[in-house]
């Protein structure tokens, strides 16, 4: 019988400063529930954690943290991500 283990990650330390919007997160969750082995994902955007559920056969902790990372950036790199300055609105 295969054990489950539970990992939590902070996705706003893996999706550091202008690449943390919902967006990204969202996608990075996706992306991670598609991993063979994970059997649930939770994601609270507001709180920036990411949740994971998955088998120990298919991975430990570590490699979890990293394909999780792997995954962040591919997909922060897939988008475009801008910052505006609005002016005249006083």
């Amino acid at each position: 019988m295969s054990r489950e283990a539970e990992r939590v990650l902070d996705l706003r330390a893996l999706l550091p400063g202008d690449y943390y919007c919902a967006g990204c997160a969202e996608r990075v969750c996706e992306a991670v529930s598609a991993l063979d082995g994970v059997t649930d994902v939770g994601c609270d955007l507001d709180e920036g954690v990411l949740t994971v559920s998955y088998g120990q056969k298919a991975f430990s902790a570590a490699e979890l943290e990293a394909q999780v990372v792997r995954l962040a950036l591919e997909q922060t790199g897939q988008v475009g991500h801008a910052a505006y300055r609005l002016t005249g609105l006083d």
